[in-house]
């Protein structure tokens, strides 16, 4: 009998072990893969030496270049990041590369979306590549714990399924000879962004911010964010600092500079900063905010932005030169404090100018209100002109510049003309490109 019994327990073991293989064979090879995250954890997990490793997600891929960084400071310099990557995939990620390296210093890169929910786009492109099945399982229980996704997260290939031959030749590719793939696919080129290896993503793109920020209508209503992190994400970054600190890896933790349009549609973005720097203060952790870099240390890269976070190429490099030079002077013992604004207020006082124009439209009795609003510095009043576009492009103003932000009109007076509304600081003569348009019904 209990012969009988034994053997039942082994075929259900073996019979869940193989189970497990094959959903670990499903997740590893018939799942769409993103060439530049396996690019970068390969090199990640195959480079010679990396002596100043940079960890975050986008923000890091796309916007810090490490061979610009590398020369400024002598230092071997990698991208340890994969898109939507959280605190818990932060971990997981930065985990797996003190396997290999014993870089002098991990400098951590955090941001808005660091503190919300990890998105499954940062699994599917870190779990397969993910070693060690105790951190496999660990970085799925974090992340389930979480959000309770638990069948999505853990059968990767149920919504990440390959779609086609292509799909899976590709990752099978990847899998057996990435460095064949490579020289198939040089820099893989996806669109307008290009592989640029040590996991840096050059975007060579170039976008009309203001228009972007027209077709937004960014306004204070538009978006939110915890004004402090989570308990959750609080203790991830104890462990994050206690994990530095066991493998002898100085850590900085690094918060990176965004849009000026979305700090100030936003307060709790600045508060949220605010808590954040306080946080690491009291827990003995290095920090500090990029937001509040000063002119001389960071230029305005306004121009160079592609939506609230990302910038191009062109401004990924200034800021990589910009970092390299804080970087120098902090790792020789500097003081830097005079590089940065010494808080929110201090910086938002500087911005003297409206970023954007945002409307929003309603009806009341007969008439359709369109009312006016602008994102601007504290200490900028704003006055709005209200002027409808002829077919041939022209302008008939039809309210002038005044403090005044609503434009009544009857309803279907106007209707399928758009609406162009502007803004500028009182008693400025700014340049008339900070506008927005409605279609009136």
């Amino acid at each position: 009998m209990k012969t009988r019994n034994l053997r039942g327990l082994l075929r259900m073991a073996a019979f869940f072990a193989l189970l497990l293989v094959l959903i670990r064979f499903a997740n590893t090879f018939l799942v769409q893969t993103d060439a530049s995250s396996f690019m970068t954890l390969h090199e990640m997990k195959t480079a010679e030496s990396i002596e100043l490793a940079l960890v975050g997600s986008s923000v890091v891929r796309n916007q810090f270049n490490p061979a610009l960084i590398s020369e400024q400071t002598g230092l071997d310099t990698f991208c340890a990041a994969i898109p939507c990557l959280a605190m818990p995939g932060s971990l997981a990620l930065t985990s797996m590369l003190y396997d290999d390296h014993s870089p002098e210093w991990t400098v951590l890169f955090v941001e808005h979306d660091t503190f919300f929910t990890e998105l499954t786009e940062a699994e599917d492109r870190l779990m397969p590549q993910l070693t060690n099945p105790l951190r496999r399982a660990a970085y799925l229980t974090d992340l389930c714990m979480e959000d309770g996704r638990w069948i999505d997260r853990f059968f990767l290939f149920k919504n990440l399924h390959v779609a086609s031959a292509v799909q899976l030749r590709k990752t099978v590719s990847l899998r057996l000879d990435p460095k064949a793939y490579l020289r198939e696919h040089p820099g893989l080129v996806s669109g307008n962004d290009r592989y640029a290896g040590r996991g840096f993503v050059q975007m060579c793109l170039e976008e009309d911010i203001d228009g972007w920020l027209r077709e937004e209508n960014l306004s204070p209503t538009s978006c939110a964010s915890p004004t402090e992190p989570s308990e959750a994400d609080k203790r991830r970054l104890l462990q994050y600092r206690d994990m530095c600190a066991r493998k002898g890896s100085r850590l900085l933790v690094v918060c990176t500079p965004n849009l000026t349009a979305r700090t100030l549609a936003e307060p709790s973005y600045t508060q949220l900063r605010e808590n954040l720097a306080r946080f690491m203060e009291e827990n003995g952790i290095a920090f500090v905010d990029f937001s509040l870099a000063k002119p001389e240390l960071l230029p305005d890269l306004t121009d160079y932005y592609l939506d609230y976070f990302h910038v191009n190429a062109e401004g990924a490099d200034i800021l990589s030169a910009s970092f390299a030079r804080f970087f120098n002077l902090y790792a020789a013992g500097e003081d830097v404090s005079a590089l940065f604004y010494g808080s929110y207020e201090e910086y938002l006082n500087t911005i003297n100018y409206i970023t954007n124009v945002y409307t929003e439209t309603r009806e009341d009795g007969e008439e359709e209100v369109v009312r006016a609003g602008s994102n601007r510095g504290p200490r900028v009043e704003a006055e709005y002109r209200f002027a409808l576009v002829n077919e041939d492009g022209t302008e008939t103003v039809v309210q002038d510049y005044s403090e005044n932000r609503e434009y009544r009109t009857r309803r279907s007076h106007h209707r399928g003309k758009k609406l162009r509304v502007y803004a500028r600081a009182k008693g400025c003569r700014q340049d008339d490109h900070v506008y927005s348009e409605v279609e009136l019904k």
